[in-house]
């Protein structure tokens, strides 16, 4: 069996072919983020994330929760990051971290407004693996020095459950939403 995945070792590199593949989606897709939403994320000049996963989350229910299991498992990450994207617009940036062979796991961290948001993608594999990765989020903000984290979980189960909850782990606040 010939092993099709190819793992990109530059950031800059997997930066600029994210950033490619993101802009494709994004200008064939009919549908853009409206203004008025944009404003609502990004009132005061700051990024409201925690409105903003609640936008992506509705996003995501209407428009891809219905679909394959196995083209979301590989396209969950592209699809947050393409959800991302119009609302940081030049006024901020995102940069990806570690990122698995299989490609499964992917961290952003998010600056805008001079705020720093670590937010690390899992996929729902059950609530030891769950736990694992909050332990992993704990880390990468201990990493960043900062206080909140946000874990974001994508449930590819049919009774999928839905979640939007601020927890605290080892003292620290996580907003654990699960899609």
């Amino acid at each position: 069996m010939i092993n099709r995945e190819i793992q990109i070792h530059n950031k800059i590199f997997e930066l600029l072919i994210t950033d490619y593949f993101i802009e494709k989606e994004r200008i064939s897709a009919s549908k853009t983020v409206k203004n008025d939403v944009e404003f609502e994320v990004l009132r005061g000049g700051r990024f409201n994330i925690e409105l903003f996963f609640k936008k992506f989350n509705a996003h995501y229910q209407a428009n891809y929760a219905k679909r394959d299991a196995k083209f979301l498992e590989r396209e969950a990450a592209f699809l947050f990051l393409f959800f991302l994207q119009p609302y940081l617009n030049g006024t901020g940036r995102y940069f990806l971290e570690n990122q698995t062979k299989s490609g499964q796991r992917m961290d952003i961290i998010i600056i805008y407004g001079g705020e720093e948001f670590v937010i690390e993608l899992k996929i729902w594999k059950g609530p030891k693996l769950h736990e694992d990765g909050q332990k992993q989020l704990l880390g990468y903000m201990e990493k960043r020095g900062v206080d909140k984290g946000y874990l974001l979980t994508f449930d590819f189960r049919q009774r999928r459950e839905q979640k939007h909850e601020w927890i605290e782990v080892d003292g620290k606040a996580l907003l654990a939403v699960q899609v």
